[in-house]
């Protein structure tokens, strides 16, 4: 007699949420949404790191001559930044669902996954925390005053660690949060600019937050007979004012955007978010975990920056 073993497979895989790109697409869109990743180059960050070019010419031009001997100085170099890297990690009992408007299929959770609508709340959700402290570290990252972030380098240390102390600056009574302090604040930071910084101002922002500008929009206010336009506001000797939300109130810096950027993580495991059933995998865990990883950083090249910061 003749003993056969029939063995089969059997698989049923039905995808019935977004798919995880497009999670990851959602919480990507609300953290560029943010100022500073809108006003400033994005550079692709890979391998946990991105990189400028920084460099300067001098001498190179002379008086003219049929044959001109070689001169000028030319320093160029290839700087680095690492990402601040960020992770999430958070479980969504399907339990919870119970006393909402999926309670009807709260028996198919198990095969179905989150709802569509709670993952893509999730992902938006994580994208606007994901700005605000992101635009924080961007700016006030180990800038080493009151209220900064300690994790990585911002635009406020990469500048006081790079750009010449003569164009540096600090007072522990000047507030420029303080309408009788503001314009002498400002005054200050704009005396630390280069002459060519002056003479080239339309290449340059003041970059303050909304409550030191609304100090000097109320000292603009105060001077006038008659009501000061609010736009007004926006301008400091010529010099053009950017509001960057999540910059410090304790600090103004002056900068050529064009030296400015902010590098990303655009591939592998620096951008990702996605949602596992847990139940799915064998765990014990009548849930889903929502998980995610993704990272930027700030980049200075050239020194033609100026700040000034209140110390008290």
């Amino acid at each position: 007699m003749e003993n056969k073993i029939k063995l089969a497979s059997a698989n049923t895989i039905t995808q019935t949420s977004d798919t995880v790109e497009s999670l990851s697409q959602i919480m990507a869109d609300a953290l560029l949404e943010s100022v500073s990743f809108q006003r400033f180059t994005l550079v692709p960050a890979t391998r946990d790191k991105f990189r400028m070019w920084t460099g300067t010419l001098s001498d190179a031009i002379q008086a003219y001559s049929g044959t001109p001997a070689e001169s000028g100085t030319a320093t160029v170099s290839d700087e680095e930044f690492t990402l601040i890297k960020k992770s999430v990690n958070h479980l969504v009992l399907y339990d919870a669902f119970k006393d909402t408007e999926f309670n009807l299929s709260i028996s198919n959770l198990k095969a179905q996954g989150l709802p569509a609508a709670f993952e893509e709340f999730l992902a938006s959700e994580l994208g606007k925390q994901a700005q605000k402290l992101a635009e924080d570290e961007i700016w006030n990252g180990n800038g080493a005053q009151t209220g900064d972030p300690v994790t990585g380098d911002g635009f406020s240390a990469l500048i006081k660690a790079n750009v010449p102390v003569g164009q540096q600056g600090t007072s522990a009574t000047l507030d420029p949060t303080d309408v009788a302090d503001v314009d002498d604040f400002l005054a200050a930071l704009v005396a630390l600019a280069t002459d060519d910084m002056v003479g080239n101002k339309s290449n340059y922002k003041i970059f303050m937050n909304q409550k030191v500008n609304d100090a000097w929009y109320e000292h603009l206010a105060a001077q006038a007979a008659t009501n000061i336009p609010q736009n007004t506001a926006m301008k400091y000797f010529n010099w053009d004012v950017e509001i960057i939300p999540n910059l410090s109130n304790r600090r103004v810096i002056i900068g050529n955007p064009e030296h400015m950027a902010i590098g990303m993580g655009v591939e592998g495991d620096l951008v990702d978010l996605q949602v596992v059933d847990q139940y799915a995998q064998g765990t014990g865990i009548n849930g889903a975990r929502v998980t995610g990883n993704w990272g930027y950083a700030a980049g200075i090249a050239a020194t033609d920056f100026a700040i000034y910061e209140f110390t008290a």
